[in-house]
C-alpha cells in the first residue's frame, strides 16, 4: 500500500512516518517529495492550505492517495495568533528559535497562557478528498525548554506529558499530537481507498 506524504518539513515527515507506521504496521510504503518545491499556501485557513497543497501535487502525482497536512499554534489571549501563519512569523525566513522568541516577547506580560496546536489532515485521491482536524491543548511557557521537536515545541507545555514538546521524545509527542489526532480520523478512508471501496 502506497501513500504520498506531501510535506517538505523534515520534522513533520518524521512524525507522519511514525504515525502511519503505527496505524498500518508494515503494510504501508511512504513516498516523499524528492526536491524542495515552492508550493502556494495562501489559503484563508488550515483546510484551504491543505487543499492547495493537494491540488498542486495532484498535477504531479497520480495513482496513489496524497496525504496533506496544515497546522499551526493558536494562543487564545492573542486572538488565535499566529494560527495558520505560524510558519511565516515574524518573517518567512525566521528560524524556529526566532519564532519562539517572537512569541515569548509577545507573551511577556500575559498571565493567561493557554494555547493549542491545530492540525488539518487531508487525503486526496482521484479528484475526491476528505479532511479532519486534530487538537492538542497546552500552555505557553515563560522560557524555552528542551531542544527536541521543531517549530514552537520548546515553548508548548503539554499537561498530558507534563513537559514541553521540546522536552519530549518523538514517540511521546506523537502519542498526544494534534497531527496524530487528525490523521487517525482519516484511517478508515485510507483503508477504503486501498480496498477499492471508495
Amino acid at each position: 500500500m502506497k501513500i504520498f506524504v506531501a510535506t517538505q518539513n523534515k520534522g513533520k515527515i518524521e512524525e507522519i512516518k511514525l504515525i502511519l507506521s503505527k496505524m498500518f504496521s508494515d503494510q504501508i510504503e511512504i513516498l516523499l517529495p524528492e526536491l524542495k518545491q515552492n508550493i502556494p499556501e495562501n489559503g484563508k485557513n488550515y483546510y484551504e492550505n491543505a487543499l492547495l497543497k493537494a491540488l498542486w501535487w495532484k498535477e504531479r502525482i497520480s495513482g496513489i492517495p496524497i496525504l496533506c497536512e496544515d497546522s499551526g499554534l493558536e494562543i487564545f489571549v492573542l486572538g488565535g495568533y499566529p494560527g495558520k501563519d505560524s510558519a511565516v512569523v515574524p518573517r518567512p525566513d525566521s528560524t524556529d528559535y526566532e519564532r519562539c522568541m517572537h512569541i515569548l516577547d509577545m507573551m511577556e506580560n500575559k498571565t493567561r497562557r493557554t494555547a493549542r496546536y491545530v492540525s488539518c489532515a487531508l487525503i486526496f485521491f482521484k479528484d475526491v478528498w476528505f479532511y479532519d482536524f486534530g487538537y492538542t491543548y497546552g500552555e505557553i511557557t515563560y522560557t524555552l525548554r528542551g531542544t527536541g521537536g521543531f517549530g514552537y515545541d520548546p515553548i508548548f507545555f503539554s499537561p498530558e506529558l507534563n513537559k514541553t514538546f521540546g522536552e519530549s521524545s518523538i514517540d511521546e509527542k506523537t502519542e498526544v499530537s494534534h497531527r496524530k489526532r487528525a490523521i487517525e480520523k482519516l484511517k478508515n478512508v485510507i483503508q477504503k481507498i486501498w480496498q477499492g471501496s471508495l
